[in-house]
This record gives structure tokens, sequence and C-alpha cells, in this order.
């Protein structure tokens, strides 16, 4: 009845496990199953299980199949107290959607988060309302401060420059920072360090840094790539007497790559350098008759390889030091945005309290701040 890969889904156990597989292919009827078996084989209590779905249809269909296996259980061994007790638990059994589960949650330990006990659930309507007020009045009192501060002023206006000088495309992007990080269990910290990446005072190369890197070894894999594509044609020539001499420009045009790789030595400027001094021979005239493969090698040339090395020298498209000057420069204006975001926050935050609000972003990070304590970077 079930896979290999399945039946391990279902009989793992004391530890974490991640099913992925594509839509039909059956996640809902192995993690009935699994669930089942959990209280069928385990022995344990159903109320004692939490079972997170993306839709209250699922979570209905779940407990209805987990029910139906119970029953049947039940008419096999019909004086197990045990499986008698959970048809008396499975109403009450924490199988739910992901927002039902943290407001469950929250509405026990209100107290905890100093919200009113009646809280109501901001639509997108309201919220996008109070976030529209919450901006406007930001932008407001940074325009003020602005005129009593030159250095304030300066920022400000440097930034709209930015966006055009338009106030709407600076509160759109504004907008779509702070939707962005709220899928993420702690959005300030995130960001933060996000912004800190930006802060390169530090480093000499730009491999020393993380996006440094991912993009030398991007640019050196794309090379790779490059290779060995040129080495299949070289082997689908090879042999053809009227293409000696094209098979020779693909070798000295592989040798130039393998070079450049080999140049480069996990170092950003020495593959800049090494990308910059790539030079191809031009291909010698072709006098035969084979003109598909002729074509092949030439569009191979002109799609591939060319355009591959030059995609590869816009990646890395500038020295170490200048783009640390550029990085300097962005690190100014995210730092002014990410201090604009988190006074946006504080006021629509109090604006939501104003109203007796909380959306559907808190209703997530309410339900983690009761449930986690995050202390020295370890979760508690």
């Amino acid at each position: 009845m079930w896979t290999e890969e399945q039946q391990l889904a279902i009989d793992k156990q004391n530890s974490n496990i991640l099913v992925s597989a594509s839509a039909g292919s059956g996640k809902t009827a192995v993690l009935v199953e699994r669930v089942i078996n959990k209280v069928l084989k385990y022995k344990i209590d159903i109320d004692k299980i939490l079972v997170v779905t993306f839709t209250n249809a699922a979570a209905a269909e779940l407990k209805e199949r987990l029910m139906i296996a119970i029953y049947k259980a039940l008419n096999e061994n019909p004086k197990d107290n045990f499986l008698k007790r959970q048809l008396t638990y499975i109403n009450r059994a924490s199988i739910t959607t992901i927002h039902s589960f943290c407001l469950e949650i929250i509405r026990s330990n209100f107290q905890e988060l100093n919200i009113d006990p009646d809280f109501k659930i901001c639509d997108e309507t309201e919220s996008s309302i109070l976030k529209s007020k919450a901006i406007l009045k930001v932008l407001e009192d940074e325009y003020i401060e602005s005129n009593e501060n030159l250095d304030k002023k300066n920022g400000l206006y440097n930034l709209l420059e930015l966006f055009g000088g338009k106030d709407e495309n600076l509160i759109e992007c504004i907008l779509n920072i702070y939707s962005y990080i709220q899928s993420f269990a702690f959005e300030f910290e995130w960001l933060k360090q996000a912004i800190e990446k930006y802060n390169l005072t530090e480093c000499s190369d730009l491999c020393d840094t993380d996006f440094g890197m991912d993009i030398y070894n991007d640019v050196i894999e794309e090379l790779k790539i490059i290779v060995i594509k040129a080495e299949q044609i070289v082997n689908k020539i090879r042999g053809y007497e009227d293409f000696i001499k094209y098979v020779e420009m693909l070798q000295e045009d592989i040798s130039v790559i393998k070079l450049a790789i080999l140049n480069s030595k996990n170092s950003w400027d020495k593959l800049y350098d090494s990308l910059n001094n790539i030079s191809f021979l031009r291909a010698p005239a072709y006098k035969g008759d084979n003109l598909n493969l002729k074509a092949l090698v030439s569009n191979f040339r002109t799609d591939v390889l060319k355009k591959g090395v030059e995609k590869c020298k816009k990646s890395v498209y500038q020295r170490s030091a200048q783009v640390f000057k550029d990085q300097a420069k962005a690190y100014k204006y995210i730092s002014y945005i990410y201090d604009f975001i988190v006074k946006f926050d504080k006021i629509y935050k109090k604006l939501k309290n104003d109203n007796n609000y909380i959306d559907f972003n808190d209703i997530e990070h309410m339900a983690l701040k009761l449930l986690v304590n995050k202390k020295d970077d370890r979760f508690i």
C-alpha cells in the first residue's frame, strides 16, 4: 500500500523529518497514517499531539480520518479502554490551522502579552488604513525633524532622490520591506543582520564576505559549465578533417577559461582580473561542406561561450575597493530605511493597540513570543 519512502515517513521516530513531495502524491494520507501510528501503535493520547494544517478543511478531513481509524480499531478490540478514551479526546485534540493554534495560545496567555483578551483580528482593509496613517505620520515627523537638523535633512533628501524624489515611492518601498520581514521569526533582528552585511569596513577582498563568496562560487561554477559544454562540442567535431582548426580553436578557448579559474584563487580581485584578461581567437575560415556542424560551433561560441563569459563579467563588475565604496554609501541609505521601518512599526502597533486590533502577522509573532525565548543566539 505504501511506497518505501512513504513508509519511512510514517515509521520514523525520535527525530525531526521533512516530507517533500508533489501535489497528489499522498502527503496528507501519510500524515494521517503517522498520527494514527502515534495513537494506536505507541499509545499516545490524541490530545497530546499537535497537528497543524494549512486549511480548516484539511484539519476537518484529518480529524475525520483519524476517528474512522479509531472506530475500526475499536471494533477489533471493543474492550480497549485506551481507544474508548481517544474518542472522548478527539474533539479537543489540537488538529487545526497554524493561525487557530496560535490564537488559542494567545487567548490563553493574553496577560503575558499585555493585550486586551477581547482583541479583534484586523482585516486587510483596516490594516492598510492603519499602515497608511502610520507611514504618513513617520514621514511627517521626518520632514519636521529634517528642518531642525541639517544632517537629517541631507539624509532624507538624499534618500528621496533614490526614489525619484517622490514620497509615494519611498512609502511603497518601506511597506514592501515591512511586509517581507514579517515572515521571519525575529523580523527586526534578521533585518539588522542583513543590513550589517553592507558594513564592510574590515574587509580587504569581497570574497571575505558571504555574499561576495557566493557570487564568486556562482561565477566559477558557470565557467566550469562553459568548459564542459566546450569539451562536448570538441568531442562532436573531433575526427572531421575539415574541423581540425576548429578543434584547436576550442581547445584554446577551454585553456583560456581554465587558466582564468586557476588564477582566481578564491579572490574577488583576482577573478576580476582573470575575467577581464580573457580574449578569444577569431574563428578560422571554413571551407568544408558540413555547414550544420559549422553552425553548431559558431552558435556555441557566440551564444554560450562569449555571452557566458560576459555574464560572468557583469557579476564581477568592479574591483573590491570600488564595491566597498558603493556598499558604504548603500549602508548609510539602508540604515536610514531601517530606522524609518522601526519608527513605522512602533506607530503602527500603537494604532492597532488603540483600536484593540491584532493582525495576522501579530498572531504568529505573539505565539512565538509566548513559546520561545532567545538568549545568546539559543532558543529556549
